[in-house]
């Protein structure tokens, strides 16, 4: 706080604490996440500002290590620019929501419906964990946020389509688990991510409304339980969609 009133811009300082009052200010001094949604490995908590003060959300974007398959960590993130975006939560426009521990409620990440077009009933999904060493499986919560709200998407928001980008193969990886929770790759964008001056390529996934009915007629849910989940891990085949797909363009390629 201090460091932050000393800042030059105080002002913005100043229009947000009148913008939300002295309460809000005060959340950040203890953490008390309202839940939005609750999982089996972590939970979906509406975001205030403790998440700012106290878990580093604004933080989670400078990690330039651990930003390499993702557009941030180029520019640094300003706490008065994590502050300004939490302000602009109150817009019907995207859906926002915390990953939190079950345990204790510490913020480790964010997952997110953004753009969302209710006349194209789509969205685009999200997710940053930014703190993955305070989770014992971060791959799977990660997971677990996405299929919960991705449901929430279906179930509550009536979306039909609810579509992202992967830099690949950065994320081979992590694209890969994603297919077990109904998300396909729609296609393959050529030096469709850059780094700097390192170009790789980047895959359109998306997850359909039917997509989703045919999982939940077979499981009820999207996230089956982490121990279902490993099971279905097991009973993947070796290459994913993307590498098959890639396979399949190269062969073409040739005979072209």
């Amino acid at each position: 706080y201090k460091s932050y009133k000393s800042y030059k811009s105080y002002k913005s300082y100043k229009s947000y604490k009148s913008y939300k009052g002295d309460k809000l200010m005060n959340l950040a001094e203890h953490r008390n996440y309202k839940l939005f949604i609750s999982g089996e490995l972590v939970d979906l908590c509406i975001p205030d500002l403790s998440a700012i003060e106290l878990d580093g959300w604004g933080d989670w974007f400078n990690n330039i290590d651990t930003n390499q398959n993702t557009t941030h960590g180029v520019y640094p993130n300003f706490y008065e620019n994590q502050v300004d975006y939490l302000k602009s939560l109150h817009k019907k426009d995207k859906i926002v929501l915390l990953v939190c521990r079950k345990e204790d409620r510490v913020a480790v990440g964010v997952v997110a419906l953004q753009d969302i077009d209710m006349n194209a009933r789509e969205a685009l999904w999200a997710i940053m964990i930014g703190n993955t060493e305070k989770l014992s499986l971060p791959g799977l919560a990660a997971l677990e946020a996405t299929a919960m709200i991705s449901e929430h998407g279906f179930k509550e928001l009536g979306l039909q389509r609810i579509y992202g980008g992967q830099a690949y193969p950065g994320l081979k990886g992590w694209n890969k688990l994603l297919e077990l929770i109904g998300y396909q790759v729609d296609g393959i964008h050529r030096n469709g991510h850059n780094r700097g001056n390192k170009y790789t390529d980047s895959l359109y996934i998306s997850c359909l409304y039917k997509d989703y009915l045919q999982i939940i007629e077979s499981r009820k849910h999207l996230w089956p339980g982490s121990m279902e989940i490993k099971k279905l891990l097991r009973k993947q085949p070796k290459k994913s969609y993307a590498e098959k797909l890639e396979e399949i363009t190269i062969k073409i390629k040739k005979h072209s």
